[in-house]
């Protein structure tokens, strides 16, 4: 591994490396750390040091909400596959992406002139590439109740999809307010957000995709495949070794920085979420989540290595 490393012999000491970034990080910072499977409990901020399955190894706002920016893709892709389990051959299918869907930012589909992906291809590019037309596509395609509906079975409370991507006063000046009939803005730092998660809501879902607990096998082999893939490197793993096993979503604004996923090292897996937001510049929050999650390899490996 090259750059950061954090020399740190414990979880508490991983903890403090977050509070002090914290501290001088000119926005606000979420972070959530768990062996798989010990998301329920991700409650305090306090007095984490554990390796057993009951609390968390580290929690930093576990439960406050922060913008979401692309990780609230997380729960859309949850969502599809809960809608299609047990008829996943129909995702399969072309599925053409509606004009008003065909939104600028992250992603390839509004670049092309007549795109015919499937389905699934949607997902894919959702969150390998972070497609912000395949995602307004999905989000049409299964309509915000059954994302809501998907969210709440899991119990992520502090989750909310509010608004399609780039549905924003900044690029649409039609759009007069950022509230919403179906969510009004938190505040961070003086940034408004519609779209929002909590870290442990994060650690919830993606305990729930290892763990396999809430839908078919087959139908989270195929959520998981795009998991693997996603293309932004430039945090939890930049600092990882390249052949790293780790499935992950990042998200990005101006004023956000986020990464959660599945993080293996040798036999044992965590699910970790580390967000970012009311940063005056982006970058800061990017290079604090690549310097966490050297620390958490560095935990990992440790235990590994005894």
């Amino acid at each position: 591994m090259t750059g950061p490393r954090l020399e740190l012999e414990s979880w508490n000491e991983l903890l403090s490396a977050a509070e002090a970034i914290d501290e001088r990080l000119g926005g606000r910072l979420g972070m959530v750390v768990c062996d798989v499977g010990s998301d329920q409990n991700v409650e305090s901020d306090h007095d984490v040091e554990s390796d057993s399955s009951s609390t968390p190894l580290v929690a930093v706002r576990p439960s406050e909400r922060f913008g979401a920016a692309s990780i609230v893709k997380l729960p859309i892709l949850y969502a599809l596959y809960r809608t299609y389990d047990g008829r996943l051959a129909d995702l399969d299918r072309p599925h053409p992406i509606a004009p008003e869907n065909r939104v600028g930012g992250a992603g390839l589909f509004h670049l092309l002139s007549d795109p015919t992906p499937t389905t699934e291809d949607l997902a894919t590019a959702m969150i390998a590439v972070s497609d912000n037309a395949a995602t307004n596509e999905l989000i049409a395609h299964l309509g915000f109740d059954a994302i809501d509906e998907g969210a709440a079975d899991l119990g992520l409370g502090g989750t909310r999809l509010g608004r399609k991507m780039m549905q924003t006063p900044a690029v649409d000046p039609t759009t007069s307010t950022l509230e919403t009939d179906r969510a009004s803005p938190i505040e961070s730092n003086g940034h408004r957000y519609v779209n929002r998660v909590t870290p442990r809501d994060c650690a919830v879902l993606l305990s729930d995709i290892h763990g396999e607990r809430t839908l078919s096998s087959a139908a989270y082999e195929r959520l998981a495949r795009p998991l693997a893939h996603q293309h932004d490197s430039s945090m939890v793993p930049r600092y990882l070794p390249p052949d790293i096993e780790i499935r992950h979503k990042t998200g990005n604004l101006p004023s956000v920085a986020a990464d959660a996923g599945l993080l293996t090292v040798g036999e044992r897996t965590v699910a970790y979420a580390i967000c970012c937001d009311g940063l005056e510049h982006r970058g800061e929050g990017v290079d604090a989540i690549a310097e966490l999650g050297a620390g958490v390899y560095r935990m990992l490996e440790r235990r590994t290595e005894t």
